[in-house]
């Protein structure tokens, strides 16, 4: 009896730590999905995580605080998502010289140097990533539209005179 005790003693020690093991990890994998850098959004086979959206809320605080929600963020996403999946349907890309010209353009709208507003990014606690992803998505949505409808679009002298009266 004394050596059975032992036994059993051990075997009701696995039990409860198989056990605990396993509430622990059906308790652990909502927790763990609930981490920054999960998917929050699942877009067709792209995904934006947690992450993504408080960069992009924080980014947009920046540059349009009127424009400032994680609604705003997560649309924003999603339209950048859908984009960049038809710029590469279409085989579209930005060129790494095209990015950093596009965003020293942004950069001088606030009259700033690119390094200057990457400061002020950093500040912010803002990736450069984020910034550089609203930039690139733009481009190649721009140029994908270019190349499609580009030449469907006549500007007359006219057209560009009568802009020009309206402002």
């Amino acid at each position: 009896s004394r050596i059975r005790e032992p036994r059993a003693n051990m075997l009701m020690t696995r039990i409860a730590a198989m056990l605990t093991c396993a509430v622990w990890g059906v308790l652990a994998a909502p927790l763990a999905a609930q981490t920054l850098f999960s998917p929050a959004i699942e877009i067709n086979e792209s995904v934006v995580t947690r992450f993504e959206i408080e960069q992009r809320r924080a980014f947009l605080e920046l540059i349009s605080p009127a424009q400032a929600s994680d609604a705003r963020a997560r649309e924003g996403l999603i339209e950048d998502r859908l984009r960049d999946q038809a710029v590469a349907q279409f085989g579209f890309s930005a060129s790494e010289d095209d990015i950093q010209a596009a965003m020293t353009d942004f950069a001088a709208r606030g009259e700033l140097e690119l390094d200057a507003f990457l400061q002020i990014l950093a500040a912010r606690d803002i990736a450069p990533e984020t910034f550089r992803d609203f930039v690139s998505s733009g481009i190649g949505w721009r140029d994908l539209i270019r190349a499609r409808f580009g030449n469907r679009v006549q500007i007359t002298p006219e057209d560009i005179d009568r802009a020009l009266a309206a402002s």
